[in-house]
This record gives C-alpha cells, structure tokens and sequence, in this order.
C-alpha cells in the first residue's frame, strides 16, 4: 500500500518494513531507520492531526515525538518516530546506580519542562509505553492532549506528577518480574510515594539512593 509520509510516497508492504511494536490502536514498525506508528484504520484516531503536525515543531530528547505525519488515501493514518533501538545497556532500572538514575530522571524532566511550556499534557504513560536500554524513553505520543487553559507552571506540576507515578511502577514491576517479596515491593513503592508534590523525581532520587548504590542496595538495608 502507498502511504504518503511527509512529502514523498512510500509502498509500506514488502520486506523492508518490520513491526517492532503492538498496541490497543495501532501498531509501531521499522523502515528505512524510522519507526512509525500506524493507527488502527477501522478505529477512532486517539490523535488528531492537528495535535500531531503541532507536536512535530516541538525538539525533545527522551520523550519521543512525532516527526513526519503519514497518510493513506489523503486520510491521516499515523506518524514517524525517532527509532531508538532496544540493545543497549541491559542492565534493569532498579541495578542502575543512583547517578545513573537521577540522570534518566534528570534528562525526562527537561523534556517535560519544554512540553509544558507548549501546553502539552502527558496524557496515557504507562509501562507499556516506555522503553530503556540504559536511558529511559517515553516512547508513545498518541494520546497527549493539547491543555490551553492551564497554566505552564500547574500543566509542569501535572506532567511531572504523571511521571512520577510511571517511574513508581516501573521500579514495582521490575521488582515484581525478579521474584522480590511483596512486602519489599510495597515498601519502596511507600518510599517513592514519600515524594513531596512539587519536588522533582530526580532531587528526590538524590535523597534516598547514594551516587553508586542502586534501588537493589536499598533493599539490603530493608
């Protein structure tokens, strides 16, 4: 099938294209060392094409945003994503040092803080929709909402609250997937929550993990 992605044509059957990714609305595949994602064509768009083509003006580094909007038939169908490859550093969040983790957290947080300042709300992060390969990245734009009443300073206060939530159960489910008893996984999931509201994941992350201990470490000392 020819799709129109940007301003050149593209047949998307064939060997070159690869699905790398599945979702409840659409699917993600490689091609020509892009990813793109393809909306569902007998479903709702989650995204407009307008919240799409305006996302595409805006540069971040870790939260992924569309690049080029794709269509079929003149109908938006999708959009082009930074492809960030999975391979990588294999260690798991939880065993990277806490220098390592402020950093991630540090790098998400200046990302937030351009998105909010162009009124965009992180709408539907979940551990489904992050990928890390030794640096955290939100990988899926299609249900962010454009949020023109609020404030930067309460949409920044929102989006980083988001975030926060995403990082606790990311850091939960980790501990989950590697046998960690229950009780343990309650207790640094209580820990995170300890956050102050308007206090950033990543200063907060400096106050409970030393530079070159890890999440694993603190639970030694449980």
């Amino acid at each position: 099938m020819i799709y129109k992605i940007g301003n050149r044509k593209e047949d998307l059957d064939g060997k070159r294209i690869r699905k790398i990714a599945s979702g409840s609305k659409g699917d993600v595949y490689q091609y020509k060392g892009e990813a793109i994602k393809l909306f569902n064509p007998d479903e709702e768009l989650p995204m407009t094409e307008e919240v799409a083509s305006y996302l595409t003006g805006i540069q971040t580094s870790r939260i992924l945003l569309p690049r080029k909007l794709v269509f079929y038939q003149d109908a938006f169908r999708g959009y082009t994503l930074r492809l960030v490859q999975k391979k990588g550093n294999s260690k798991k969040i939880i065993a990277l040092p806490g220098e390592n983790l402020v950093t991630n957290a540090e790098m998400i947080e200046q990302d937030i803080r351009t998105l909010s300042d162009k009124k965009v709300l992180l709408n539907g992060i979940t551990p489904d929709n992050v990928l890390f390969n030794g640096r955290l990245y939100l990988t899926d734009p299609a249900h962010y909402k454009l949020l023109e009443l609020y404030t930067t300073t309460d949409l920044e206060r929102l989006n980083k609250y988001q975030f926060h939530v995403l990082f606790t159960e990311l850091i939960a489910q980790e501990l989950r997937k590697c046998n960690f008893d229950p009780a343990v996984v309650s207790y640094i999931r209580d820990l995170l929550r300890m956050k102050d509201v308007d206090q950033p994941t990543s200063e907060f992350l400096k106050e409970i993990v030393e530079p070159k201990d890890t999440i694993k470490q603190i639970i030694k000392k449980f």
